[in-house]
């Protein structure tokens, strides 16, 4: 199983699939650092992510906040 930490870089969204469904859309940023020679380099890797099961939880999914994804 993966598991990822990083920054919400915008509010969560809800869509609405069908008229009982509904669906949170949010995008992580995941900060990541390795060593080229002597300098110290990042990348940032951005995953886009969906999260079905209960649509109440946009309300805490604000940009910049921490979140984890397993």
């Amino acid at each position: 199983m993966e598991n990822l930490t990083g920054r919400l870089t915008a509010d969560a969204e809800v869509r609405e699939v069908s008229e009982r469904t509904k669906v949170v859309g949010f995008t992580i940023a995941v900060n990541h650092s390795y060593m080229s020679g002597e300098q110290r380099r990042e990348i940032a890797r951005f995953f886009e992510c969906s999260y079905w099961r209960n649509a109440g939880i946009a309300e805490f999914l604000k940009k910049g906040e921490v979140v984890q994804v397993f």
